[in-house]
This record gives structure tokens, C-alpha cells and sequence, in this order.
């Protein structure tokens, strides 16, 4: 088992956009919008929040953006 918490931080940016709270859950919807990590990375955009939801996650994760997981 492993557990990894993250917060990956990058460069301030100021922006006129808000925040938005990207949910992972191996359950899917409703529970959250998307199964993996990594399909949640692929569509966020800088500065948004990534819950991820108790469970087993495989695979590597690629974090080319600055977000908090």
C-alpha cells in the first residue's frame, strides 16, 4: 500500500478565473467526475483543486500544471 499526499505549487498567477474543484473517485459519478488521477491532470488548468476520494489509484502521474491534489 501506498499513500501519497501531494501539493504541488507553482509560480503565482494572477487570474481573473476562479478556482475549480476537480473530484477522482474509483466509483465514478456521481461520486466524482472522473476514475483516475491522471484523466482529472489532463483537464484542469492552473490553480485548480483535485479531491481525490478514498481508493486505489494506479499509474504514474505526469503534473506539467500547478494545481493542489
Amino acid at each position: 500500500w501506498l499513500l501519497i499526499a501531494l501539493m504541488v505549487v507553482g509560480p503565482s498567477v494572477t487570474s481573473a478565473q476562479s478556482t475549480t474543484v476537480i473530484v477522482v473517485s474509483p466509483a465514478g459519478a456521481p461520486d466524482g467526475a472522473y476514475t483516475t488521477i491522471q484523466a482529472a491532470l489532463a483537464d484542469a488548468r492552473t490553480g485548480d483543486l483535485i479531491e481525490v476520494r478514498a481508493g486505489v489509484y494506479r499509474g504514474p502521474l505526469v503534473v506539467d500544471k500547478a494545481v493542489t491534489l
